[in-house]
Formats: C-alpha cells, structure tokens, sequence
C-alpha cells in the first residue's frame, strides 16, 4: 500500500516519532510480528470468572 501525505506522522506499534512532509509512504503487512492482546478483553474475562477472587476459577 502507497499514498503521498503532505504532513503526516506515522505510528508503528505504538510508536508516533516518524513525521512526514510531503512524501510518499508505503506499507507492508507481516506476519512476523508480535502478537496483540485485547487486556481489557483478558481481565474482563478473567473477573467474570472470579480468577481474582483467592486464585480459583469458576468450578474448580
């Protein structure tokens, strides 16, 4: 993926420090990259199942 940008700042894992003036920015997904995890997904679960209630999941 290609496109020109007049004033731009790009982001790459969390990272805003590459600015950008009149150029063109190309892309490409990998796939060897890190993992995400979705923390509010994953401690959400982790409270409907009590695993911070003493250490012990539900029906256990």
């Amino acid at each position: 993926m290609a496109f020109d940008v007049s004033d731009a700042v790009l982001s790459a894992d969390g990272e805003r420090e590459l600015e950008v003036s009149e150029g063109r920015v190309e892309m490409r997904v990998r796939d060897e990259g890190p993992r995400l995890v979705d923390f509010e997904a994953v401690f959400a679960a982790a409270s409907r199942d009590r695993l911070f209630a003493g250490g012990v999941g539900r029906g256990e």
